[in-house]
């Protein structure tokens, strides 16, 4: 199976500095907004930790090149993907590929 027909799954952590919480999330629904909109992704949604330690943003696209095209567009429309002093320490990413059993 090609990696234009395989579905791929992408949680991004951002981890908020101090007094940035609000901001960090406002920022985060618009991002996953305009990727939800976007040709190719199947859901988009972004979460806060119960312990406002991290936003988190999930999602999940028809293919690698889906997801690719996706955060392009989202970039040429302005939409903020910058990491700065918003964030206490670097994101985690995961992309996630879909497990597969053979019988």
């Amino acid at each position: 199976m090609s990696t234009t027909d395989t579905p791929i799954g992408y949680i991004v952590f951002h981890y908020p500095a101090q007094g940035w919480i609000s901001d960090l999330t406002r920022r985060m629904e618009a991002a996953v907004a305009a990727l939800r909109s976007t040709s190719g992704c199947i859901a988009a949604e972004s979460w806060v930790a119960d312990d406002d330690d991290a936003v988190v943003a999930t999602g999940r696209w028809q293919s690698e090149e889906a997801l690719e095209a996706s955060f392009a567009t989202c970039r040429e429309q302005g939409v903020d993907f910058h990491f700065d002093e918003r964030e206490r320490q670097p994101r985690r990413t995961v992309k996630l590929r879909p497990s597969t059993t053979s019988g």
